[in-house]
């Protein structure tokens, strides 16, 4: 499958970790910056169980951070409405992000 397809798949159960796999047995190898302090300190052992089923194994950029501070205030269970004017600023950061984010070609 293609890039595009792949990053479809990133929004294949969104509140999983991003290294579980996603679809039909793909499994995104991610730089270990990128995961949660939650799965950092064990993430050979997660990364590794995870990709020993995978048919297919998307290796992930490494590429800068992104300032995600104003976003990240709000949980990520929390509920969310354009409604709200601090909700309608972390929207419009979180699209800037995204727009000047390299593409996928």
């Amino acid at each position: 499958m293609g890039d595009k397809y792949n990053l479809l798949l990133l929004f294949d159960r969104p509140h999983e970790p991003v290294f579980m796999e996603k679809g039909r047995g793909v499994v995104f190898d991610v730089p270990k910056k990128f995961l949660t302090d939650r799965y950092r300190v064990i993430d050979n052992e997660v990364l590794d169980r995870f990709s020993e089923r995978a048919e297919s194994l998307v290796n992930v950029r490494d590429i800068s951070m992104p300032d995600l501070s104003l976003p990240s205030k709000l949980s990520r269970k929390a509920h969310f409405s354009l409604c709200v004017p601090a909700h309608r600023l972390m929207a419009a950061r979180l699209i800037d992000t995204f727009m000047s984010a390299p593409t996928v070609a």
